[in-house]
């Protein structure tokens, strides 16, 4: 693509470079539209053009098809509503692509149609509306791959605001997300301070909620590389190092997963709300079923609500690994309730406060769980989350625990949140609810 971002010139094996004539795409006159992702097939070439400028909030943006060859031979031109694509890749010489709503579509052979979704609201946009190809933008044109198992997106969780500023969202983290057929869309890999292989005292964090910017995304499977050598993917991305926004606290590198998985890391699911089996039930035990813990630093942490709450962000400084000091008012949380830092030092992991005393216009705030390494200060989220139980290494004997609920489980619906601290392939094999119908019909 050229800097004008509405023509295509190819080069040849003899690195000829092509300004007309064959393989060249050069009288588009888009228009207010600009292309934002170039995709190559085995015999077409896939473009899309995405309203930019002045444009930027036009509702539709197009995609077209090319034979590659022929100049400006558009074979066919698709219509898809949105105010701009993203990225895209080719799966099995299908295009999918990932627009501004957070939506991953896939081309079903006279349409594009929605196969997955970020977790966005109704009028959340990902950062990027109105940008021309080279600008920052909520996932790099580059930032999509498929890797012959599932499709990996590098995206940064900024969304756009009416004051033309990004926001972060809370309702998902930056990273590297992955999506196939069996598991859906799911979050993969986190940025981290951590090097590969890091094992004891040398962990900071386990993984930044907040990615400022993001880059490329590629596979790493060079001839020589040695079995025992961490990473399967590379990618560039950016964050912050504490709890301040500024260029000079980021951290900008390049990162890669852990394939020997010797590193301790820290992750959780959410499931969706699971109704009664009548209009209220109470809910009195949790049972989880796991694969026998590998170390004795392993856990798992089951939480659970039955009843939504307001989150409250917090600045927070690490007194000692297991306390936090901050001057926001979170005289509405005590004992039991979370806290997850998603930003500096500690990122990734939450616990459960202990105790909370007001301090000098502050609060202390003592917590279940020591965070490796930590220092400085962080940004962390104040929760509801009520701590049903942990399961460690002395569970093991039974591979099973169930977890009792002592308070607030009357409701019409629960939710589960189960935190994982593993180093090596443990496993979770499934969570079953016992319930009692409160009303009888």
């Amino acid at each position: 693509m050229t800097d004008n971002s509405d023509e295509i010139h190819t080069v040849n094996s003899s690195n000829v470079y092509s300004s007309t004539g064959t393989g060249t795409i050069n009288t588009l006159n888009l228009n207010g539209y600009a292309i934002t992702v170039l995709m190559t097939g085995s015999d077409r070439v896939w473009f899309a053009c995405s309203p930019v400028g002045d444009n930027g909030q036009a509702q539709v943006s197009w995609v077209y098809e090319w034979d590659g060859e022929q100049e400006n031979n558009i074979l066919r031109k698709y219509p898809v509503q949105t105010q701009g694509i993203l990225a895209g890749v080719m799966v099995n010489e299908v295009p999918h692509l990932l627009d501004v709503r957070g939506r991953l579509l896939a081309f079903r052979g006279a349409d594009f149609a929605e196969i997955a979704r970020f977790p966005l609201g109704q009028d959340e946009l990902l950062w990027g509306v109105g940008q021309a190809i080279l600008r920052n933008r909520a996932v790099h044109p580059r930032g999509m791959i498929y890797n012959g198992d599932e499709i990996l997106i590098n995206i940064n969780n900024r969304i756009e605001t009416d004051t033309g500023d990004p926001a972060y969202t809370s309702k998902f983290a930056g990273g590297i997300w992955a999506y196939n057929a069996d598991n859906g869309l799911y979050h993969k890999n986190s940025c981290s301070y951590v090097a590969i292989g890091s094992t004891g005292t040398s962990i900071t964090d386990y993984g930044q909620h907040r990615v400022e910017r993001v880059g490329p995304i590629i596979e790493y499977r060079p001839n020589n590389k040695a079995a025992a050598d961490g990473g399967s993917i590379i990618w560039s991305a950016s964050f912050f190092a504490d709890d301040t926004a500024t260029a000079t606290s980021g951290i900008t590198g390049i990162f890669t997963d852990d394939t020997p998985d010797n590193t301790q890391k820290w992750g959780y699911f959410v499931t969706s709300q699971l109704f009664a089996s009548s209009a209220v039930d109470t809910w009195q035990k949790i049972y989880t079923i796991y694969k026998a813990l590998l170390s004795s630093t392993d856990k798992i942490v089951v939480k659970y609500r039955t009843e939504e709450a307001s989150k409250t962000e917090a600045i927070c400084s690490w007194d000692s690994p297991s306390r936090l000091l901050t001057s926001t008012d979170v005289s509405g949380y005590a004992e039991g309730d979370e806290v997850q830092v998603i930003q500096g030092k500690g990122g990734g992991k939450s616990a459960h406060i202990i105790g909370i005393t007001s301090h000098g216009g502050g609060y202390t705030i003592d917590l279940d769980d020591e965070f490796l390494g930590v220092d400085g200060s962080c940004i962390a989220i104040f929760d509801k989350w009520v701590k049903a139980g942990e399961i460690t290494q002395a569970n093991d004997k039974e591979q099973w625990k169930g977890l009792t609920l002592m308070e607030q489980n009357t409701s019409p619906w629960i939710q589960l949140k189960v935190c994982m601290q593993f180093t090596g392939a443990n496993e979770i094999y499934k969570h079953r609810i016992i319930n009692k119908p409160l009303i009888k019909e």
